[in-house]
């Protein structure tokens, strides 16, 4: 890949226009498109030629590191025969052999030769190399001919004039002639057309370098093209036999792929079939699920269980896939015997009660109504297809069982191919060329979103184009380089991967069928995707690894660590009420697919009460069908009727509310309503699905008729298939669903029930994402759950529990990780760390780094020790170095008589120096473990807030009303800023206080931004919404000092006149001089801009001079009733005529003076000598407002205590009057 700008369809456009009658792919080292080129050619009427350009180890050099070690040759397979050969030694050169490149030993071809026809290629092959060398090149030549035969040998003769070339053609030519071996004219193709050439130049730079990069891979030559057959026949008029040639080769070669079934055969030890074997385990399933003997059903209940079991175990046998089945049952029964954790079902599988019998699923489709015919249609046989949850931790144990059990070779998980779509290869192209990644950006923003966008379509589909892309591709010039180079590439395979969850398993050694190829870690992968692999009847397997199995299990072992209850997670109650509590407060956070935002606003609103109440929303919360829920909500709770369109649907309509949500739901109506079979139920369902039209008009006159047939109205029966039409391509699989349902249950069943247990396993689950660490820890939080901090001595390396707390992992320490968290406590099982000298000695020669310990000692880890966080950082390099020198005394026995006195008299962190900042401390907390393990930043100012807020965030989201106000003390992080599409800037940040968090939106920053900055203390106004999310919008934000100012009513002073020097009392007159009798700054700037902000756009101009007049009148009025006054004069009412203010404006100003303050009042209570009090007021005609500064300064006078504010009482009234329009 990246060596080529040939994509697959204009390779074949180019074949199909050029008239060629066969074409050979021979990709260097792969085979990986040999299936796309094989049905490409074949539907363009074309022979397909299969082959491979293989790399050899060169017989002359020893050294495989060598880039002349090895050399080139062409390998085309002649028959099937020859197909399998060239499988076994792409292989062999991947998964055995590479090195620099994918390459085979000479004995190895030696051994896989037979149906192949072997190419000598003009460049790099061991006989060019001879002769380009002056070497001899006979043998090379005779190694080829005693392998192949002279009838199965060519030299290749190319003219793309390469330096060189023009001196090694006749001599390739003579070499031909003179042992009797036939030509090949040939052309190396890299791009389908000539004028490629620049977009080939790019592609060899993705991901490296630039076009003008010296040292990239040039082909300067710019004729790597696909030649037309009148080119090659101009080029080597010289030779017309080496053309003649390739005609024989044509001829000669002919693959058929085998597309017969590959499935593994279940290996049995006795005579017993494998049909047998699978009705014994069935028999034993009957039993033990639902208490019947298989020969001797009691009732009609148990004889329709019987009826349906002997049913799906004939379709399984004369399908063929009993084997198939005992495969799947051997490696989850082998699952669960081992302690792996198994989903218990997934996909339409669960509808099968043979798979319920044998174990394979654990859902029972006879209480749920899940049907087989969904799984596997007895009419239209395909093949089955079980997808398997299993424990995300131990999956791979399970896929290795897998390869030891059926071999190896047998085994391999199956390759993907990513590729250059619209966005991703304008970004490449733009970086090749040299651009900056602004100029991609300034591109792909305009490409339309949509997920099958193409180039093509953005430019020229009328549907979906975008003008704007139009217009700057039309007027930029490097825009349409960029966009002119990128579309030929679009579509282009960019790499390789391994799919997430698919193995394949076959019957036989895989390289009999497909190439294979190695993964990034030795995986044994498929070269052909999963449709060409299943296409050639192997079996594709999803092993899937589902993170929530391993959270259940965590947390099932951290119940019984701490409880010491074993709980059968299959076997709690369906009906539990704590559990349905839970759902119904949308309190799903962490509950598997129950998570969402979206999700949890309507549980609230559906208050589910049964388990078809979640099953049904697991299949409504998707695009589409999402648009169904408001309606299934208020059906359920009688607010709207439910109706049929035909009598008889509710027995499959009736658990929805009368809404089709399943696609069972379709298949069970067709079958009662119009006598379809269950083979053409499923029928309908896929056709509908996949709105297939034709096979659809075959089907709605027999459902139309039959219905009539049964009585039903031919009108209403017509509304029923258009809403099954509508709907259908939407309506999910209930089998999926309802086994999906049960999982989300048990998840939501041990949160309700063992939340700490829960929540540690959930975030140990998410040990390696920080972000999510701290988003659950928030979860935490909000249920009350108190976590406690690291401890070198007690903390795990995963989320422990005790009594009651979560206990912070050393693995969830940013910068620690697992593997040193593993170390420290595998030591620690010796003994527990008695000091960190202690620490050092035993972990210091272990993966554990000076970093690791800075991270623990940051996060409080290491307090137990008694030493500051300061003094043990300090200390750590010179602890680590004595540890080293220790261990090297110990192991060279030269250790003091008096090493243990040195160590307690010199060896020890120095705790005399200064301890960090308590602001450090607290912030390094945050930023190592995503939340404040032993304080809060809010804490220093506990008092401020307690005293001006009127609510607290956990106050907040417990009252039932929404839309409330309130004034909150709090500390702001995350700060973003963005903007609105009218341009204005808007702030979302996350607020804190000492009860717990909450999301902020305010949207005026402007008249906000002196008070949200990042980590700063605030005191805002908001109101608090649970609508469309829980969030508080913030109207107004100060910071928590200016609080003092903004919101006293009431300022009390106490005076102890024996107490009273005559140095304090000058201070004390000093201190009032400056305060009592003029406006605080801050009251001035809040007036200020509340004026400002009704002045019209238009009147900018008279700004400044409005601004200054309110600044003169602050100093010739201090008293606010004064100034209230002065508004209705006919100064003020001059100065308003020159229409700066409207009379609604003027209206809202007089009101703000008003509700922003009443007059603050001071009071000095004077204790005197003789133990009488004085009460002072000198607030009566003079204004006073008390200051953050006024306060410390006074309590550093007469002590802590000697003066009290009372907090203006907050009403709200503000935000209704003056809430600041969205943007």
């Amino acid at each position: 890949m990246l060596q080529s700008a040939c994509t697959m369809p204009a390779l074949i456009k180019r074949l199909e226009e050029g008239g060629f009658e066969a074409a050979a792919l021979t990709d260097f080292a792969n085979m990986c498109g040999s299936i796309a080129f094989t049905n490409g050619l074949k539907k363009a009427n074309i022979k397909p030629i299969l082959g491979c350009y293989t790399y050899l180890n060169n017989s002359r050099t020893q050294n495989p590191s060598n880039m002349s070690s090895f050399n080139g040759l062409i390998l085309l397979a002649k028959n099937n025969v020859g197909y399998q050969n060239l499988c076994k030694i792409n292989a062999q050169s991947h998964l055995e052999s590479f090195h620099i490149k994918p390459r085979i030993d000479r004995s190895f071809l030696r051994q896989y030769s037979e149906g192949i026809i072997a190419i000598a290629p003009f460049h790099d092959s061991d006989i060019a190399s001879d002769l380009s060398k002056n070497i001899d090149p006979t043998n090379a030549l005779n190694f080829y001919v005693d392998i192949f035969g002279k009838e199965n040998f060519y030299l290749e003769i190319q003219k793309h004039k390469r330096e060189g070339d023009d001196e090694k053609y006749p001599l390739v030519l003579q070499l031909a002639k003179d042992n009797e071996i036939g030509l090949v004219a040939s052309q190396t193709v890299y791009y389908p057309e000539a004028k490629m050439a620049i977009p080939h130049d790019i592609v060899c730079c993705v991901g490296e370098k630039t076009v003008h990069d010296p040292q990239k891979l040039r082909f300067p030559e710019k004729n790597y093209y696909l030649h037309l057959p009148e080119e090659m026949e101009g080029l080597f008029s010289d030779v017309p036999e080496a053309l003649e040639n390739t005609r024989k080769i044509a001829n000669q070669c002919d693959v058929a792929f085998d597309t017969s079934e590959h499935y593994p055969v279940y290996p049995m030890s006795d005579d017993r079939t494998q049909q047998q074997f699978l009705l014994e385990i069935c028999v034993g399933g009957l039993k033990e699920r639902y208490g019947l003997d298989h020969k001797n059903p009691k009732d009609q209940r148990e004889k329709e269980i019987v009826e349906r079991t002997d049913f799906e175990l004939g379709v399984i046998h004369k399908s063929g896939y009993d084997s198939y089945f005992l495969v799947v049952w051997d490696f989850i029964n082998w699952s669960k015997t081992n302690d792996i954790p198994v989903g218990p079902g997934r996909g339409s599988g669960a509808g099968s009660i043979v798979a319920y019998l044998t174990g394979i699923t654990n859902i029972d489709p006879i209480k749920y109504n899940l049907l087989f015919e969904r799984f596997l249609n007895p009419e239209r046989i395909s093949p089955p297809d079980f997808d398997i949850d299993f424990c995300e931790r131990r999956r791979p144990e399970v896929i290795d069982y897998v390869r030891k059990k059926y071999g190896s070779e047998k085994v391999a998980q199956i390759g993907t191919y990513g590729t250059m779509k619209a966005k991703a290869v304008i970004k490449d192209v733009t970086r090749a060329l040299g651009y900056e990644h602004t100029r991609a950006d300034q591109i792909t923003k305009l490409i339309p979103e949509d997920l099958k966008i193409t180039l093509h379509k953005a430019l020229f589909d009328p549907k979906i184009k975008s003008e704007e892309l139009i217009a700057l591709n039309d007027s930029e010039e490097w825009v349409k380089q960029i966009i002119d180079n990128a579309m030929p590439l679009e579509g282009l395979n960019r790499n390789m991967g391994i799919h997430a969850c698919g193995v394949i398993i076959g019957d036989q050694e895989l390289t009999n069928l497909i190439p294979l190829i190695s993964g990034a870690n030795g995986e044994v992968v498929t070269q052909f995707s999963a449709g060409p692999c299943e296409d050639l009847g192997l079996l594709k397997m999803d092993f899937l690894g589902l993170r929530t199995l391993t959270l259940i299990k965590d947390t099932l072992g951290l119940i019984k660590e701490n409880h010491d209850i074993e709980i059968d997670i299959e076997a709690i109650p369906i009906d539990d009420r704590r559990t349905y509590k839970l759902f119904q407060e949308g309190k799903t956070t962490a509950v598997f697919q129950y998570e969402s935002a979206g999700m949890q606003k309507y549980m609230k609103e559906l208050q589910p009460t049964v388990f078809p109440d979640l099953i049904a929303m697991n299949a409504l919360y998707r695009p589409g069908p999402i648009a169904y829920i408001p309606s299934f909500i208020e059906r359920k709770h009688g607010r709207e009727e439910i109706t049929y369109d035909c009598e008889g649907m509710d027995e499959y309509l009736q658990e929805t509310y009368g809404i089709t949500v399943y696609q069972e739901q379709v298949m069970l109506l067709s079958q009662k309503l119009g006598n379809f079979t269950k083979g053409e139920a499923d029928t309908l369902r896929k056709a509908m699905g996949k709105k297939k039209m034709d096979l659809l008009a075959q089907l709605k006159p027999k459902f139309l008729d039959q219905g009539e047939g049964n009585g039903h109205d031919r009108k209403k029966l017509e509304e029923t298939w258009e809403k099954w039409e509508a709907f259908a391509s939407y309506a999910f699989n209930k089998s999926h669903s309802t086994c999906y349902a049960w999982v989300a249950y048990q998840t939501a069943y041990l949160k309700a029930h063992y939340p700490a247990e829960f929540m540690a396993a959930v975030m140990t689950s998410e040990l390696g994402n920080a972000d999510k660490v701290t988003f659950f820890l928030e979860e935490c939080r909000n249920l009350g759950l108190k976590v406690l901090p690291p401890n070198i001595n007690k903390s795990k390396v995963t989320f422990s529990v005790e009594n009651g707390a979560i206990r912070f992992a050393l693995g969830a320490i940013k910068g620690v990780g697992t593997s040193a968290s593993e170390t420290i406590v595998r030591i620690r099982k010796e003994g527990e760390y008695e000091s960190f000298m202690n620490l050092c000695e035993r972990v210091g020669h272990t993966n554990v780094s000076r970093k690791v310990l800075e991270g623990i000692i940051a996060s409080g880890g290491m307090d137990e020790f008694g030493n500051k966080r300061s003094a043990l950082t300090q200390f750590i390099d010179r602890a680590l170095e004595h540890s080293s020198s220790k261990a090297n005394d110990l192991a060279m026995g030269q250790m003091s008589l008096f090493a243990e006195v040195e160590e307690v008299n010199t060896i020890s962190p120095d705790d005399s120096m200064p301890e960090w900042d308590l602001r450090y401390k607290l912030d390094m907390e945050k930023t190592l473990l995503g939340f404040y393990a032993t304080g809060h930043p809010v804490g220093e100012h506990k008092q401020l807030i307690k005293k001006f807020s009127s609510n607290s965030i956990t106050g907040l989201k417990k009252q039932s009303e929404d839309r409330a106000v309130a004034r909150l003390g709090v500390m702001i992080s995350n700060l973003n800023l963005r903007k609105t599409k009218k341009g204005k800037t808007f702030a979302s940040f996350n607020a804190e206080d000492l009860s717990d968090g909450i999301e902020c939106i305010c949207w005026d920053y402007d008249q906000n931004s002196e008070a949200l900055k990042d980590n700063s203390t605030i005191l805002i106004e908001a109101e608090f919404s649970r609508e469309p999310r829980t969030q508080l919008i913030v109207r107004n934000a100060i910071p928590i000092h200016e609080s003092v100012s903004a919101h006293t009513e009431q300022t009390l002073i106490i005076l102890d006149e024996s107490k009273l020097d005559q140095e304090k009392e000058s201070q004390f007159k000093e201190l009032c001089s400056k305060n009592i009798g003029i406006v605080n700054d801050y009251e001035q700037r809040l007036l200020t801009q509340t004026a400002l902000r009704m002045v019209h756009k238009s009147q900018k101009d008279l700004i400044p001079k409005f601004e200054k007049y309110l600044r003169d009148t602050f100093l010739q009025n201090s008293n606010r009733l004064q100034l209230e006054k002065l508004l209705t004069q006919a100064e003020f009412a001059t100065f308003n005529q020159n229409t700066l203010l409207q009379e609604d404006q003027k209206r809202k100003l007089l009101q703000f003076f008003k509700e922003i303050r009443s007059t603050h009042r001071l009071y000095i209570r004077v204790l005197t000598a003789d133990e009488k009090d004085i009460w002072l007021e000198p607030s009566k005609n003079k204004n006073f407002l008390p200051t953050w500064n006024f306060i410390n300064q006074m309590n550093e006078i007469f002590g802590t205590g000697s003066i009290k504010i009372k907090a203006s009482p907050y009403q709200g009234e503000l935000r209704k009057q003056y809430r600041p329009a969205r943007a």
